[in-house]
Formats: C-alpha cells, sequence, structure tokens
C-alpha cells in the first residue's frame, strides 16, 4: 500500500480518490481505479500529476459505458475486420479451475466519437476484457471494458495473435 485516505461519514471515495492522488507522486506511473473512481476529473487530475490510467467503464458511465459495449459487440459480430488492435489470452489452471481470460485494446480513434470524449483527457484506447472461469461442477463468464491512457500506442494486430499488453 502506497498511501491511504480516510473516507468521511456521509462521503464515499469518489470524494476521497482526489485527496489520496494529491499525497502521490504519479509521474510515470499508472493508476488503476474501480468504477467508482472513473470519473473524468479524476482522470484529468492523474494527466496533470503526469500518470496515466485504466479505468473500469460500467453502469456509473451510462450513455458512454453503452456505447462503447456496443461498439465491440459489434466489433466482435464482424470479427474485427478493418479494426486495428491488440489481442492477448492467457490460460491458468489450478485449484480444481480453468480460467481464461482475453483482453482487446483498441485506439479510440477506430471508434465513432465518443460521449464526453473530449472530457477524458488523454484518452486514447479503451479495452475490453473477456474472462471465463470453469470450475469442475459450473462455468463463470464476465467482460470488462476498461477506457484507458497508455504511455505508448498499442501495436497493431489480428486476433489470435498474442501480445503482452501495458502501460
Amino acid at each position: 500500500m502506497l498511501a491511504q485516505q480516510k473516507v468521511e461519514s456521509k462521503s464515499n471515495e469518489i470524494t476521497a480518490v482526489p485527496l489520496l492522488l494529491k499525497l502521490l507522486n504519479l509521474k510515470g506511473a499508472v493508476v488503476t481505479l474501480d468504477a467508482m473512481g472513473t470519473q473524468t476529473n479524476i482522470a484529468r487530475q492523474i494527466k496533470e500529476a503526469g500518470g496515466d490510467y485504466v479505468l473500469a467503464l460500467k453502469g456509473n458511465q451510462g450513455k458512454l459505458s453503452q456505447q462503447v459495449e456496443q461498439w465491440f459487440s459489434m466489433a466482435e459480430d464482424q470479427n474485427w475486420q478493418g479494426i486495428e488492435l491488440s489481442y492477448h489470452q492467457t490460460v491458468e489452471a489450478g485449484h480444481h479451475r480453468l480460467e481464461t481470460r482475453q483482453v482487446w485494446a483498441v485506439p479510440v480513434s477506430q471508434l465513432p466519437p465518443l460521449h464526453r470524449q473530449t472530457q477524458w483527457q488523454g484518452l486514447t484506447s479503451v479495452v475490453m476484457v473477456k474472462r471465463r472461469r470453469q470450475l469442475w461442477n459450473m462455468r463463470h463468464d464476465t467482460n470488462s471494458v476498461l477506457p484507458q491512457c497508455p504511455r505508448t500506442r498499442w501495436p497493431a494486430t489480428q486476433p489470435g495473435n498474442s501480445l503482452p499488453l501495458g502501460c
């Protein structure tokens, strides 16, 4: 743990995160936050402090979340034809389970203009993560979409090629 910030009563982490970020030297750092921390002012603060971000995009961002999820669904339906992207897959087995993770990273230039896109300072990519966990007696699938600002551009590839992804 690098730092912690107490959340005041009758408050939430949305107000605590900016205070916590002020305590840290973010130059060259990659900040990851869950959906609660996916706020334009937090992204701006991270970029202004010299950092990059990977933020979870869920229902709390309404139109943006729906738009990105619909775009990824359409891209999958079209088998990613004509889309510049990076793809990586891992498969891990242990403890009576098999877990497969697939990650697609796409430059925002490949998408139509996003809802409130200009308010997400430094936004360069969106990422979809699919996870399938198979236990000995059941299967569980999850999907996540992450807006992010990597320090470098993702190299372009086609589905099936594996590339390590990271900022």
